[in-house]
């Protein structure tokens, strides 16, 4: 990986791991600050961090900060230092990507030229079809306009990767923001599809997707939430992080299972999170 794509976090691998990246962190846009990643306000202040993640490159990035660093109404308690570094450190890596991201899209948009790729609605959908990670980063990196795009039973793009088993490029959209609780035809959302799939790369999806806001209780046509989907999966961690994010405990699927039954027929109790996701349970019903 060259030092242009390791500085773009849309190039994170979450399949394997990118060698010069944190493993298994929450917030992959920010790896590439490496030992400056904001350890300090996620484990202090994690709403103010997914605040920051989620205007990053909009309009309402700058008011964030300032915001957060000037207290305009008086009174405010001020941040420790560790965490307000960290602020401090997100705001000038925004501003280091901001010049960057100028000269990336007249560079991606005379290498989809040079390589004859045409800026169309067709040949984005056809990128991520095939899963193809360097063309969609030189299509993201051009600035095209993608969040309107749908594929078969009207998808997202962010769900047709992730139907098709493509997590890096799934990663790749949900940072360049296309809309994480978005709905096909078959009722389906992109926590919907992630959720009860083991790889380690729908894992981390389905974190950062719950990270950014993804509605926790929606079922699909059988019923099943994503709480009930990670827990048949044995998947407690995800099972504790759904917990913490307000899913609900009490639903019930099709076939007469809830987040107890699934937890018994299919958790392994020696893991770790198991009490935690067992008192969880009985503490919400």
């Amino acid at each position: 990986m060259d030092e242009e794509n390791f500085l773009n976090p849309r190039f994170i691998n979450l399949e394997t791991g990118d060698p010069h990246a944190p493993d298994r962190v929450k917030y992959p846009r920010f790896s590439p600050l490496g030992e400056g990643y904001p350890h300090a306000l996620e484990e202090q202040f994690e709403r103010i961090l997914t605040k920051i993640d989620n205007a990053w490159g909009t309009d309402s990035i700058d008011e964030v900060f300032t915001e957060l660093i000037i207290d305009k109404r008086g009174g405010r308690q001020g941040f420790p230092n560790d965490a307000l570094n960290d602020i401090f450190r997100l705001k000038e890596f925004h501003h280091s990507q901001k010049i960057l991201a100028v000269e990336h899209k007249t560079q991606a948009i005379s290498q989809l030229v040079a390589l004859g790729i045409p800026m169309t609605n067709e040949a984005f959908m056809a990128t991520i079809n095939h899963g193809d990670q360097k063309m969609l980063d030189l299509f993201l990196k051009a600035g095209f306009a993608f969040t309107h795009l749908r594929g078969e039973q009207d998808a997202s793009p962010l769900m047709v990767a992730l139907k098709k088993g493509y997590t890096v490029c799934a990663s790749m959209l949900l940072m360049a923001g296309d809309y994480p609780n978005f709905k096909d035809r078959l009722g389906l959302t992109p926590l919907l599809i992630s959720c009860g799939k083991p790889t380690k790369g729908y894992r981390m999806i389905s974190e950062q997707l719950i990270i950014r806001g993804a509605h926790t209780n929606v079922t699909d046509p059988m019923g099943n939430s994503p709480l009930l989907l990670a827990l048949s999966s044995g998947l407690l961690d995800l099972a504790k992080l759904l917990i913490r994010h307000d899913a609900k405990t009490d639903l019930i699927n099709k076939a007469g299972d809830n987040a107890a039954t699934l937890l018994l027929d299919h958790c392994d109790p020696s893991d770790p999170d198991y009490q935690e996701v067992s008192q969880a349970l009985l503490a919400k019903n």
